[in-house]
């Protein structure tokens, strides 16, 4: 298999299908056309894998070489007598039932050599079958698969010296459904008949077809056994594990039904949408369907109990597995409620402890307006005493009292931009996704720690034409006042005159780029793996070791990263790396 290709089929079915065709003495050099294989490839490549857009290349060709649907037909009953089934052939021609027969080839081999074909098989007795053969919507159609598989399942009771099953079947570019009648079993009498015959002919081919039986029915035990074995882990996980066909439910183990607050005979069977809180269907259905695409494919989803409470749980859909004959998808869930609750008293504690570090500053960017709000409150009380005593009032008097005006004006209009500012980064927790533009987020961070910063060093801002962001307003200050504060405590106290910080927003292909740099301390270089961990800092006694922690959780959670660079002695540079929203998305504008 080259480097890279998805392993969607099996070699050995490539392989079978060109012996057929060799047998027949088919032309094969049109095979490879497309395929990017060469014809050399194809009488090896019994141990590869293929990717199923090669494959179903190969397919076409296929069609085209044996000349359409009845062609396919003929090649799939004829790859039932291939040298690879010669095993298969032996074993159950004396020893399976064509029910038998069936469940080993759909359910055993099939799976092997078609990981990625999704199935679901049920019984419908007597002697029937309901087989629906499905190609994910992720891989090309390929009707040609759908005509070869009608003949194999037709002919497959041949394998026993029975005449063919009785069949119908609806087929598509896609999805193939299959109701399958198999003829009835050899009575008792003839299959003795086998028997005596067999031991007749070669008494060591029997004792050899007998040793061979009995490793292969082994070997169906130990498939079995390891089956058993595998549920009763899944059963003892911790984390909840469910197998969906769809959004259908198939099966849950008990740690799933502990977080869904039900029984298994409420959950299996039906959709897994009945148990999610109805304000997440939207989001979970959009990030499940694009889980590949997404930079983050664990969703937080809210389960909504049968006791009215409410859990918090973080949901990862996985691989497609094998399940009682079907293709279904694994999930797993973990109850992260109170995990979500210690998150956001950290979050709050280390959001109060900046505040905690800005209060002396803050006072004071307050108080410059307020001594202004109450010196033209003054003034304007002493003009309006001497409007009784002044009658009409003059020029001076008038002129006087618009200053006040002007004056009280200009200081609520401070108080009010710094009160909004520290709204933005002491309101509770909010998880909401805005479109947000990093500059005015960037700015309120300066203008809130500008006491801070004032004594250490000055900002220079530059702000390209950068588009908004997907983001949470309060998250990203939280994120901005952190490194904005990092970069002001990097530098010595009193050193403003000389010393900078420089913050930058710029675009970036379909992200947008925040830098905070500093010219401080710079961080040792064993250090830098372990800046973001938890509890973890570089300042002693004088920090908490959450703030970038925090800082790199809310930003990757937002679907972006944040990365440093640091020379010891030279200084630090912190880049936020965020994604823009697209320009389709104007729901969010």
């Amino acid at each position: 298999m080259m480097s890279g290709e998805r392993r969607d089929v099996s070699g050995r079915a490539v392989a079978a299908v060109v012996e057929a065709l060799e047998r027949d003495g088919k032309d094969l050099s049109r095979l490879v056309e497309g395929t990017g294989r060469t014809l050399d490839e194809l009488h090896r490549t019994s141990g590869s894998w293929w990717d199923w857009e090669s494959f179903a290349r190969f397919l076409n060709n296929v069609g085209e070489l044996v000349g359409g649907e009845a062609g396919l037909d003929a090649l799939g009953r004829a790859l039932l007598s291939v040298e690879s089934w010669s095993f298969v052939r032996r074993i159950a021609r004396y020893t399976l039932t064509p029910s038998q027969l069936f469940s080993a080839g759909t359910r055993v081999f099939a799976p092997a050599i078609f990981p990625c074909i999704e199935q679901d098989i049920r019984d419908v007795p007597p002697r029937g079958f309901k087989v629906q053969l499905s190609i994910p919507v992720d891989r090309c159609e390929c009707e040609e698969f759908f005509f070869i598989s009608r003949g194999q399942l037709c002919a497959l009771s041949s394998v026993l010296g029975l005449p063919d099953a009785d069949m119908k079947a609806e087929i598509t570019g896609r999805r193939a459904t299959y109701w399958i009648q198999f003829p009835p079993s050899p009575s008792v009498p003839r299959l003795a008949l086998r028997w005596i015959r067999a031991m007749a002919a070669s008494p060591s081919s029997l004792t050899e077809l007998l040793t061979e039986h009995r490793e292969f029915m082994e070997s169906v035990e130990t498939g079995e056994r390891t089956r058993r074995d595998l549920m009763e882990f899944v059963d003892r996980l911790p984390d909840g594990v469910s197998f969906q066909d769809g959004s259908r439910l198939v099966y849950a183990n008990p740690a799933m039904l502990a977080i869904l607050g039900r029984d298994a005979s409420e959950v299996v069977g039906h959709s897994a949408f009945e148990f999610i809180h109805p304000g997440d269907h939207r989001d979970t259905e959009e990030r499940l369907a694009l889980k590949d695409n997404y930079p983050n494919d664990r969703v937080d989803v809210r389960i909504q109990r049968p006791d009215g409470s409410t859990v918090i749980t973080t949901l990862e859909r996985g691989q497609w597995v094998d399940f009682e004959g079907r293709r279904v998808r694994l999930s797993v869930c973990r109850d992260v409620t109170e995990a979500r609750r210690i998150q956001a008293q950290l979050m709050q504690s280390d959001r109060m402890a900046s505040l905690g570090t800005l209060a002396a500053g803050v006072a004071h960017e307050i108080n410059n307006p307020l001594a202004w709000l109450h010196n033209a409150a003054l003034a304007l009380e002493r003009d309006i005493g001497r409007l009784s005593s002044e009658e009409p009032p003059t020029q001076e008097v008038v002129e006087r009292m618009r200053e006040s005006v002007s004056a009280a004006l200009e200081g609520t209009s401070r108080v009010r931009m710094i009160v909004r500012d520290l709204r933005t980064f002491s309101r509770p927790d909010d998880e909401s996704v805005e479109s947000v533009d990093v500059r005015d987020v960037l700015r309120g961070a300066i203008r809130v720690s500008s006491k801070e910063l004032s004594s250490r060093a000055h900002v220079r801002e530059h702000y390209g034409d950068v588009p908004r962001v997907i983001g949470n307003s309060a998250r990203l200050g939280q994120v901005f006042l952190n490194l904005i504060l990092n970069a002001a405590q990097a530098v010595d106290e009193g050193a403003a005159a000389k010393s900078e910080v420089g913050v930058r927003a710029y675009p970036d292909g379909e992200y947008v780029v925040v830098e905070v740099q500093d010219a401080g301390r710079g961080i040792p270089g064993h250090l830098l793996p372990r800046i973001f961990e938890p509890f973890f800092t570089t300042k002693g006694g004088d920090g908490t070791g959450l703030g970038l922690a925090i800082s790199h959780r809310i930003v990757t959670r937002l679907g972006g990263r944040i990365e440093v660079e640091s020379v010891e002695g030279e200084g630090t540079l912190f880049r936020v790396v965020l994604c823009s929203v697209p320009s389709s998305l104007t729901d969010l504008q």
